[in-house]
Order: C-alpha cells, then structure tokens, then sequence
C-alpha cells in the first residue's frame, strides 16, 4: 500500500499500536512544495512498521533520531530541508538509497559505514 500526501496536509500519524490501519503501508511520500504545510518533526511511525519508502522532500524536517521504528526502510528521501546532520540513520540497516541533498549538512557521521546495503 502507498500513502501519498503530497500536496496535502499531513499534521500527524495517529491510531493504536494494535490497529491494523497503517501496517500494510510500505511507502508513504509526504514531499512538500508548499510554504504553509511542512513537516518539522518525525513521529509516530512505530504505526507503519512495513515502510519501506519514506519521502519528505521540502519540508522542514530537523532530526531523523525518530527512524529507528522504521528498521526495514530501504528508500529515504530528504532532499530540500534543514538537516545539519544525519544523526538517527545508523538504526536503519535495510536502507539501500539516501537522498540528504540541499540540507545543512557539513559532515557524514561515522556511524555511515554501518549501513551495509547503501551505495553511495
């Protein structure tokens, strides 16, 4: 299943740890080209425990410490927000592709060479 929210706003992941609602979700794009609906923060995605693709491309996401729920993520785009590190990333052991372009970025960590699957 795929989750997009492009172009919309996407104020928060809500429902139970039980509920069934977003386990079948394995890709969710919330990329944003609008000034009035950005995603600052990451959470609650311990909901979505099968993503696989996570795009959040134009937002204004500060920290990605709130990924470890997402231990099978294999795509995560990040392009064009304000990330001055990629702090949080070391967790996701399945990512095969980081798009971290036009952030803040000035160093790697180097907790990087622990991702295995991704090709830099």
């Amino acid at each position: 299943s795929v989750l997009y929210m492009s172009e919309r706003t996407l104020c928060r992941l809500t429902g139970s740890k039980s509920s069934d609602d977003l386990k079948h979700v394995k890709s969710l794009n919330a990329e944003s080209s609008r000034s009035d609906s950005k995603i600052k923060t990451i959470e609650n995605l311990d909901l979505v425990p099968n993503l696989r693709s996570l795009n959040l491309r134009g937002n204004v996401v500060q920290s990605l410490k709130p990924l470890s729920p997402v231990s099978m993520l294999q795509e995560l785009i990040l392009a064009d927000n304000v990330l001055t590190k990629l702090d949080g990333i070391e967790h996701l052991h399945s990512l095969k592709k980081l798009d971290a372009s036009r952030n803040r970025i000035s160093r790697l960590p180097a907790s990087i060479d622990k991702l295995q699957n991704l090709s830099v």
